[in-house]
């Protein structure tokens, strides 16, 4: 077959739920299976678009997000850990004032910067990576954040997990779910698929339960988003 394939409870393990959970979008037809055998299978590459369009649904993320985090902070087996998400935030990784005027030279400064921190191994591809997401989905949500992304999540692409946090004041049309310039670009760097569910969904949380985004908006250094992101971390409901 030429796609990788799960079965029920490697699609359990990979997108953090609980079997309930994922018997019941099954048997509502709200998440893409197949039947194989008998057998109800789960293709990983539509596992993983559905979960991160899922997340930043208006509608349904902030439940899917809390079950996500609920799930792997439970199971602790994700890269993640317990630490937190604030850890993630290396040197080089906040830009207060994030250069391009444009879709395409947001994401080439996006790639830079992740190059930059010494934990991408290509800047090209990584911009190549982030260009193809975006015209197959664009990751502009609301309220002016966005979460650009790559969909290769390895080690060789990435040698740890990390964040970006870019903004531009007054922002850019970026695509955004209700048409709003996007002022706030967090692009989560992974190595590994199990740890970009899982910092996405925790992201996803702290935007919807958290000021975060306002608070991130009156900073001016890279030190005073990081002490913006810390203070917000703390002030979630079951924070890690």
């Amino acid at each position: 077959m030429p796609f990788a394939t799960l079965s029920f409870d490697e699609a359990c393990d990979y997108l953090h739920l609980g079997k309930a959970d994922l018997d019941r979008l099954v048997s509502k037809r709200d998440i893409p299976f197949h039947h194989t055998r008998g057998q109800v299978i789960f293709r990983k590459n539509e596992l993983r678009d559905w979960n991160v369009s899922r997340l930043l649904c208006p509608k349904v993320g902030e439940e899917h997000a809390g079950k996500v985090d609920k799930e792997a902070r439970r199971r602790q087996h994700c890269a993640l850990g317990q630490g937190p998400l604030h850890e993630l935030l290396v040197d080089g990784s906040l830009i207060p004032f994030l250069d391009g005027r444009s879709k395409a030279k947001v994401l080439k400064a996006l790639a830079t910067a992740a190059f930059q921190t010494g934990l991408a191994a290509d800047e090209d591809e990584v911009l190549k990576l982030l260009l193809e997401r975006e015209e197959d989905c664009p990751t502009g949500i609301a309220d002016g954040i966005a979460f650009p992304h790559t969909r290769i999540h390895s080690e060789t692409l990435f040698f740890g997990d990390f964040i970006i946090i870019g903004k531009i004041p007054n922002g850019i049309p970026f695509g955004a779910l209700d048409g709003r310039f996007t002022d706030i670009f967090i692009m989560p760097c992974c190595s590994d698929d199990v740890s970009h569910l899982r910092i996405l969904s925790r992201l996803a949380l702290m935007l919807r339960q958290t000021d975060l985004a306002d608070g991130l908006r009156v900073c001016e250094t890279a030190e005073e988003m990081r002490e913006a992101f810390i203070l917000r971390e703390q002030a979630m409901p079951n924070r890690v």
